[in-house]
């Protein structure tokens, strides 16, 4: 669907003849529809606090975990946090998970994974 949307929004700028402020206006139209995409970044460190979204430090590449034995896999949407999932030589340790209103955090949960 969302390609579909992408796709329609290019075809009116071409249609509007891509001048003046109706250009303007579409592109920032455009932009707001990418920034909507879900995202999925890995890192090395994280802080956690109460009703808070988890703080994740130390990027690393999706090449990278393969060396590391912990390592963060967070999911965003609209540029915030939604899961978070921590991983023990390549299992799953736990999970938290992010509801929000506006920018603030409502719910919190957290499930335990495959600890033997």
């Amino acid at each position: 669907m969302k390609k579909a949307v992408i796709i329609l929004s290019i075809l009116e700028l071409i249609a509007s003849g891509c001048n003046g402020q109706n250009y303007d206006k579409r592109i920032s139209n455009f932009e707001n529809m990418t920034d909507s995409t879900e995202t999925i970044k890995y890192y090395k460190d994280f802080a956690i606090k109460h009703y808070e979204p988890m703080r994740l430090y130390n990027e690393i590449s999706i090449d990278e975990i393969k060396n590391d034995r912990v390592y963060v896999k967070a999911f965003y949407k609209n540029g915030k946090l939604m899961v978070a999932e921590k991983y023990l030589d390549g299992k799953l340790h736990f999970r938290f998970s992010y509801t929000y209103d506006g920018d603030k955090v409502i719910d919190r949960k957290v499930f335990y994974g495959e600890d033997e």
